[in-house]
């Protein structure tokens, strides 16, 4: 189970329950007894802010042992299910660029054009285009400037990755055609 928090909210001692519940709900909610063993449990909570309170209280009230096993990574050690803690803003950019890239605060033109890049190196891939849906979605005014920049030649590959993602070149002009529904309009 991956919980997935918005860059302007913060983790909470509830958000750490309610996750936890909603995991044995999936691994109890089942056709037949066992489908899904319980070995095959984790829970991983990702977040842009390091959940201060939450992680005192799994470490005083559950008694958990909390380490960083690598910068922005945390593993939670005490409880039946594998438990992890993703800090978006602590995590080295060149390991983690898809993961790091999961926000609505993407600044940096540079970041995107190696989204880009890296996208078209695996587009078969319905992962790839799932994560670069979501974070144009997410950052349109922000990555759509490097996105011009970067196939600004209307070159075979631009247009490939634009019709991919839900964008056309047309008459010089760049429309999209899925987010927000079936929307159409001048980017």
């Amino acid at each position: 189970m991956t919980y997935y928090k918005s860059p302007d909210d913060s983790l909470s001692v509830d958000d750490f329950y309610k996750v936890y519940g909603y995991t044995c709900f999936y691994k109890a909610d089942v056709r037949y007894v066992n489908s899904i063993p319980a070995d095959e449990l984790t829970i991983t909570f990702v977040a842009e802010k390091y959940p201060r309170k939450m992680i005192e209280h799994l470490k005083n009230v559950k008694k958990y042992r909390v380490e960083e096993k690598e910068k922005g990574i945390y593993y939670v050690y005490g409880d039946l299910i594998p438990i992890q803690i993703l800090i978006t803003k602590k995590l080295s950019a060149e390991e983690n660029l898809w993961l790091k890239s999961l926000t609505n605060m993407l600044n940096e033109a540079e970041t995107a054009e190696k989204l880009i890049e890296n996208y078209m190196d695996h587009k078969e891939s319905s992962l790839h285009r799932s994560m670069i849906e979501t974070i144009m979605r997410a950052n349109q005014k922000r990555v759509l400037p490097a996105f011009k920049i970067c196939f600004a030649d209307g070159g075979q590959a631009g247009n490939q990755f634009a019709s991919q993602i839900g964008y056309k070149l047309s008459g010089g002009k760049w429309y999209e055609r899925y987010f927000y529904g079936n929307r159409t309009g001048e980017v």
